[in-house]
């Protein structure tokens, strides 16, 4: 090879390991990892015992000027977002607390603006951004109501954040808030999420009705082949997630 040859594609190899290593594989999350598994039990939140927490300050300070757009892979991304919006969920209702409901916060999820990647960004706004990859991340976003999909104990990473949102939304289905099933009446009552969020649910699985039958339970599967079936919605339950 001759020696501008071999300059050239020196040059090349060391662009190409400068930019791998530009890329962070993963972003850390263990912070907040440990804060979900102290203050957080059967999806509900301590948020008297989390009040000042330099650990959630921390997290939030690492999220407020990271490149999510650097990340390896939509897995990481996806998580990376998920996380973001739950972090915020609390540290919001931390500078309000006591309160009996997020929506008691004027412009909770949509005025208040919070410093994400750089930007400031609304939660609804970081919302989108999570499920741009899959409409199973509303199944892992907690936005402070017991409504919701419960809050887990851990974050979510880019291992376990397609596991652990299949799992979510399998729980969510297999009774309240997610769904009540009425035998007598034939009815299927649905949590609002699935009025709010349809779209985006039949965007991928082509309807609510495939979506239930392919996450939910045996007896949720069973009521969809009853003939003359209909669906409700039930009422939000929009009451803070506190434990106490």
């Amino acid at each position: 090879m001759k020696t501008g040859s071999l300059i050239v594609s020196l040059i090349f190899l060391n662009l190409i390991v400068s930019i791998a290593r530009a890329q962070p594989a993963a972003f850390d999350h263990s912070l907040f990892d440990r804060l979900l598994q102290k203050y957080v039990k059967d999806g509900m939140v301590d948020y008297a015992a989390m009040k000042n927490n330099e650990n959630l300050d921390a997290y939030l300070e690492k999220l407020s000027n990271a490149r999510p757009e650097l990340l390896s892979s939509g897995d990481e991304q996806t998580a990376f977002w998920i996380n973001a919006y739950n972090a915020i969920v609390v540290k919001t209702v931390l500078a309000h607390y006591p309160l009996k409901r997020p929506l008691d916060v004027p412009g909770f999820f949509d005025t208040i603006r919070h410093r994400v990647a750089g930007k400031q960004l609304t939660l609804d706004q970081i919302e989108k951004r999570a499920v741009r990859k899959t409409p199973l991340a509303h199944f892992g976003l907690v936005c402070g109501a017991r409504g919701c999909p419960p809050l887990g104990s851990r974050a979510f990473t880019g291992k376990n954040v397609a596991s652990m949102l299949e799992k979510n939304a399998r729980a969510f289905l297999a009774g309240p808030p997610g769904v009540v099933i009425d035998r007598k009446t034939k009815i299927i009552r649905l949590s609002e999420l699935f009025r709010w969020y349809a779209d985006d649910l039949e965007k991928q699985f082509g309807s609510i009705e495939n979506f239930l039958a392919r996450f939910g339970s045996r007896t949720l599967i069973d009521m969809l082949k009853v003939p003359g079936i209909k669906f409700e919605y039930s009422r939000y339950d929009w009451r803070l997630n506190d434990i106490r």
